[in-house]
């Protein structure tokens, strides 16, 4: 069960990391993405 624990402590503080890149980047994309999406 301690394993457990360990593992999402681990998982948690990575994926707020991962967050926190996301956010910081600007918000713009290029125009071949724009018309994949699109």
């Amino acid at each position: 069960m301690q394993l457990e624990q360990v593992f999402y402590s681990n998982y948690k503080q990575r994926t707020l990391e991962m967050k926190k890149k996301v956010v910081k980047q600007s918000k713009e994309i290029c125009i071949e993405r724009a018309k994949l999406i699109t």
